[in-house]
């Protein structure tokens, strides 16, 4: 009888997780935290106090969302 080939564990967060995170202020102006990450290749990033506590993330929802009600603004 042949051994049935046993699929890859799921990796836990650690293992796949970027540890090299950009963090933006709560005061940070909105159309160059979305630069920031479109030039970096990231889809959101955590929003931090002034001692690094987290206030929030923001989202690649979030930044479209700015975006979209912007262009109807105009």
């Amino acid at each position: 009888m042949r051994a049935v080939p046993q699929a890859s564990p799921i990796p836990i967060a650690s293992e796949i997780m970027c540890q090299r995170v950009h963090t933006f202020s709560p005061n940070d102006d909105i159309e160059e935290v979305i630069r920031l990450l479109l030039r970096k290749g990231h889809s959101g990033a955590p929003v931090v106090d002034a001692s690094g506590g987290l206030v929030g993330v923001l989202s690649e929802h979030d930044c479209i969302a700015v975006l979209a009600q912007a262009a109807a603004e105009k």
